[in-house]
């Protein structure tokens, strides 16, 4: 059952088909749906989507806009009559506008828009319904919300157009099937906090040949990443290597093999600052520093790389780095590179002590503080400028 009034044609149906309508009754067969929808009717089209929801749909600019808050109903694709109520105009959404007050999004609701470019899921939203955005080939950006969202199977499979992909950092759980099929995603980091990649959620992805994956990781699940091409790329794990052997790995139909077959780099992370952060890769040696700002000072306790110390061959500082922290690189016995950048003004006490590989130094302009014992026992050291700021 319809209804028309003044040109506009007003229906909706729950997830179990029954119809929800408002005024005179007007019989149309619902083959007839898609005809009065697209065609003899002129915009805009008013809907309830949810108990607190509407939605409204402009031809003229393609958005489609969904207003008001709390949870959306949940469609399907059984039948026509399940399907959510602007699927007829899935050929001309090109721009989804939700609103604040949202807290779910529905099942199947958004499955098949294909014209849409971009997602940006609001803060509230703390739950995605199954398959909700399927098949949106074009998608190229995806923004979601920083909190523990919980997603149906299948939420974002077959976004073909998503090449890299950042999860939020207050996720714990991909869900099942996730990105299944986003065959454009070449990258994907994935924070800490997530415990568990679910069955098939990189399915498909074929081109995915680079993941960051957090110490926190627990379980992969089968087929997760079955079918991409990470055994010719790499893994990125921020942990050690005792800490990957611990994560349980799924084989069942060696569904996991790119993941185990790709080459994993070890990679440790951390603050040395307000505004610094550190990241250190075993496979090459290289301590990196970024940020910006003043680098803590290590003398009531070591520095965080010090249980490694001795693996560490090259320190990448940053522009913007105001001070080397006392003791920061203390006993880096394999160091052999640094470059001390210019906005650096002052070097700490024992900042460099029993750096013996360290063989050239140069001390930029910007220095006007070395402290004591800042290059003791760089017994390798042959030269040493040191500008006349000092």
């Amino acid at each position: 059952m319809f209804r028309v009034d003044d040109g506009i044609l007003f229906w909706h149906y729950r997830t179990k088909g029954s119809f929800v309508y408002w005024g005179d009754e007007l019989a149309l067969e619902k083959s007839d749906l898609d005809l009065f929808g697209r065609h003899s009717f002129s915009s805009p089209y008013l809907r309830c989507c949810g108990d607190e929801l509407t939605w409204s749909f402009e031809e003229s600019s393609g958005i489609l806009t969904i207003e008001g808050g709390g949870e959306m109903y949940d469609y399907s694709s059984f039948s026509p009559d399940t399907y959510a109520p602007w699927y007829v105009f899935r050929e001309q959404i090109s721009d989804l506008v939700l609103p604040t007050e949202l807290t779910r999004i529905g099942a199947y609701a958004f499955q098949g828009l294909y014209c849409l470019t971009a997602i940006t899921i609001p803060d509230n939203v703390t739950s995605i319904g199954e398959r909700a955005f399927d098949g949106c080939w074009r998608i190229t950006s995806l923004s979601l919300p920083n909190n523990d969202l919980s997603f149906g199977f299948y939420s974002f499979s077959y976004c073909f157009g998503l090449t890299s992909l950042t999860i939020p950092n207050n996720m714990t759980l991909i869900g099942d099937g996730m990105f299944m099929g986003c065959s454009g995603l070449t990258s994907v980091l994935i924070p800490d906090n997530i415990t568990k990649i679910g069955t098939q959620a990189f399915y498909g992805c074929e081109n995915l040949v680079e993941i960051t994956l957090p110490a926190s990781l627990s379980r992969v699940y089968p087929e997760a990443f079955y079918g991409t091409n990470l055994a010719q790329g790499n893994v990125y794990f921020m942990g050690t290597e005792e800490q990957k052997e611990a994560i349980q790995i799924d084989e069942e139909h060696f569904g996991n093999d790119p993941l185990l077959n790709a080459t994993w780099h070890y990679i440790q992370s951390g603050t040395c600052g307000d505004a610094l952060t550190w990241m250190f890769e075993a496979a090459t040696g290289t301590l990196t520093i970024s940020g910006s700002g003043a680098m803590d000072e290590f003398s009531m306790m070591p520095p965080p790389w010090y249980s490694f110390s001795d693996q560490i061959t090259t320190v990448s500082l940053p522009d913007g780095l105001t001070n080397i922290g006392r003791d920061a690189f203390y006993n880096c016995s394999h160091l052999a590179t640094v470059n001390i950048p210019n906005s650096v003004t002052m070097i700490g006490a024992s900042a460099f002590y029993n750096c013996p590989s360290l063989t050239s130094v140069v001390i930029p302009n910007s220095v006007v503080c070395i402290e004591e014992c800042a290059f003791r026992n760089c017994t390798g050291l042959i030269a040493l400028a040191i500008s006349s700021s000092v």
